[in-house]
């Protein structure tokens, strides 16, 4: 459903022909192997990071938690890491398949774990609240068009996603926007990035000219950018598109290695191509708004596949965030119905 199509701004150059199966692990360049742990989601799979670290390693990102994962780590502990100590555990973002198995790791090799507060946070909130059902969910469901039987179903897909996501550690060595982390003596400066995520840490090596570019920019997808229950009025779109712009001052020569889909150079060529995806579909959500409605419905125009492929939850919330920028932009309206939903026309 996210996929970027358009050949003619999507100008990249994947860096690797081949991708490890899981359990192995690909040197993308001296010092850092690629993992490939599976997903059992519409997206696949997802990349961690095998560094090394002062005699030892550390491991950038995690995968969910589940069996087949964590026999993928084992067999990696086995074959690669030896007796070598894992020094820390650290996650671009607090989103499942990025930390789902962090408590695993960090108990199975006795390390710490790296990451910025917020999303460490978040991350904590959603396991505390795994099995609930929050009044705010329904009511943000409600306003924003959905019947009963779509509240039940992003329950069901909710707790669906939510058991991959396992123990998570209970302290962090925090990290900040600006900051370096020192990885085998070289210096990885953090850049702190929001829209998919709050506080979502890109890793940026300027001697050797390579970034850990997590979920915020992808090789061929545009990350879910989503607007949530717990924060109605946000505007998440506006703060990825300047987060992307931020970016656009780094180099465009840089290995980039994502954290889905296969490493690759064209930095520039990607943001922009997912820029323009933005824009186009700022334009279609604008256009359908000449029709008074509300975002459920809008979303069933812009995405008319996604229910039927399980994917509702994720298209009404990436619906919502080109709302709110829209309504921020002042280039549209949100009015209150007499039965409490939300009706969105053009301005």
């Amino acid at each position: 459903m996210w996929i970027e199509m358009n050949a003619s701004i999507n100008r990249i150059q994947t860096a690797f022909a081949g991708i490890p199966s899981p359990g192995k692990v690909q040197e993308v360049a001296p010092g850092i192997g690629w993992v490939r742990m599976p997903l059992p989601f519409a997206l696949s799979h997802v990349n961690c990071w095998l560094m090394a670290d002062s005699g030892g390693w550390s491991i950038v990102d995690c995968g969910i938690n589940d069996s087949e994962t964590g026999l993928s780590w084992n067999r990696i502990a086995e074959e690669v890491i030896g007796n070598a100590p894992v020094h820390r555990i650290i996650a671009t973002h607090g989103h499942t398949d990025h930390v789902g198995a962090a408590g695993f790791l960090c108990d199975t090799f006795q390390a710490g774990f790296t990451s910025t507060l917020v999303e460490w946070q978040s991350a904590c909130l959603r396991l505390g609240n795994h099995g609930e059902r929050p009044v705010e969910l329904a009511r943000f469901l409600r306003i924003a068009g959905c019947g009963p039987e779509m509240e039940e179903a992003f329950a069901t897909e909710r707790t669906r996603v939510a058991r991959y996501l396992g123990r998570l550690p209970g302290a962090i060595r925090r990290i900040r926007d600006g900051q370096s982390i020192t990885l085998d003596g070289e210096e990885w400066r953090v850049i702190v990035t929001r829209g998919h995520a709050d506080e979502h840490a890109c890793f940026y090596n300027e001697a050797r000219r390579i970034i850990i570019a997590g979920d915020q920019v992808l090789p061929s997808i545009t990350p879910l950018v989503s607007v949530f229950h717990w924060a109605p009025e946000e505007n998440p779109l506006g703060d990825f598109l300047a987060s992307l712009q931020n970016l656009l001052a780094l180099p465009d020569d840089l290995l980039v290695l994502p954290g889905h889909g296969s490493p690759f150079y064209g930095l520039h060529h990607r943001i922009h191509a997912m820029v323009e995806h933005h824009q186009r579909r700022l334009a279609a959500t604008l256009e359908l708004m000449r029709v008074p409605a509300t975002a459920f419905e809008i979303s069933n125009l812009l995405f008319p596949t996604a229910r039927g492929k399980g994917q509702g939850r994720l298209a009404l919330g990436e619906t919502l965030a080109h709302i709110n920028h829209l309504v921020t932009l002042g280039e549209a309206i949100c009015e209150a119905a007499a039965d409490g939903r939300r009706i969105y026309r053009f301005n």
